[in-house]
């Protein structure tokens, strides 16, 4: 256990305090001025200065929305009940890129208020990280319905938002202008495409398929395809004109076993599902055939305001 660990290394030692460098020193002759810090694992550090000094060092903004995941059980609730957007920052308390992001991610969960914010330390919940293929921190993953549409490495602020944006749904109600009405910008409907990586995530969106009656339509491309490369921003027009259907990317070099599945012989190449199956398929960067297609097994919803 980390705190076992941790008792046992710092037990034979006598500590004080250094305000000014807010750093835990040895007090022993032998080991004058040594942090503490030194001495542990990162594992380790990062438990005693939770859980024995009771602070992480980290500044907290009064009006974050930031939560705290501690335990797998919780994860899998927020995942599994969640009808809002969901993005989790994967961290740990000795990760220095890590520390120097979260004062924005508890900015930006000021600001999205319809977004649900998480963070989950990778060293309390280990097999949380190792499930969701966190490889290394920080790493912020963005979900839908239980399922991760979007990953993002790295400690880019601006990069961070594009993607919360972009996933960003306002919910009805929320956010009233003065004089109202929900301002322009968020009235308007965001692009909501799902990045397919692997087998387990297309699994359960067919599956979501199955037990629903909305038409799964499933952009088969690659980024050395150029036709697919310029159909792709009206792949997510589309996605905000027929927002009662869901819309898929699969990168057929990323996912190769789908294209065998399927028998994409030729790229770029959209199929419809209903029902857990394919009913319907286009193959070419074709607009209004696209758009003719996903009207078809739209039913009679009518599709929203253009983006």
């Amino acid at each position: 256990m980390v705190a076992r660990e941790s008792l046992r290394r710092i037990r034979p030692y006598l500590c004080r305090w250094s305000g000014a460098h807010q750093n835990l020193i040895f007090a022993s002759k032998a080991q004058e001025d040594t942090p503490l810090k030194a001495t542990m694992s990162q594992g380790c550090w990062g438990w005693f200065l939770r859980n024995v000094l009771r602070q992480d060092g980290e500044y907290v903004p009064i009006n974050s929305r930031v939560i705290h995941v501690t335990s797998q059980h919780r994860f899998k609730e927020f995942m599994e009940t969640s009808k809002r957007s969901v993005v989790v920052d994967f961290s740990a308390s000795w990760c220095g890129p890590c520390r120097h992001i979260s004062p924005a991610f508890h900015e930006l969960s000021a600001k999205y208020p319809s977004t649900i914010f998480l963070k989950v330390d990778v060293d309390e919940l280990k097999s949380v990280a190792k499930s969701c293929g966190v490889v290394s921190m920080p790493t912020f993953q963005f979900f839908r319905g239980g399922v991760k549409c979007d990953e993002m490495r790295g400690t880019d602020r601006n990069e961070l938002e594009a993607r919360i944006l972009k996933h960003y749904v306002e919910e009805e109600g929320e956010s009233v202008g003065d004089n109202g009405k929900l301002p322009k910008g968020l009235r308007q409907r965001k692009p909501h495409v799902v990045t397919v990586t692997s087998d387990k995530q297309w699994q359960q969106l067919l599956q979501q398929n199955r037990e629903s009656n909305k038409a799964l339509v499933v952009d088969f491309w690659a980024t050395w395809c150029k036709p697919c490369v310029e159909i792709a921003p009206f792949f997510e027009e589309l996605s905000c004109r027929f927002p009662a259907a869901v819309f898929v990317r699969v990168d057929v070099d990323e996912v190769e076993s789908l294209t065998d599945e399927f028998d994409v012989s030729s790229l770029p190449c959209f199929k419809v599902f209903k029902g857990g199956e394919a009913v319907d398929e286009l193959s070419g960067a074709i607009r209004g055939a696209l758009e003719g297609m996903v009207a078809r097994h739209y039913g009679a919803a009518t599709a929203a305001a253009s983006c």
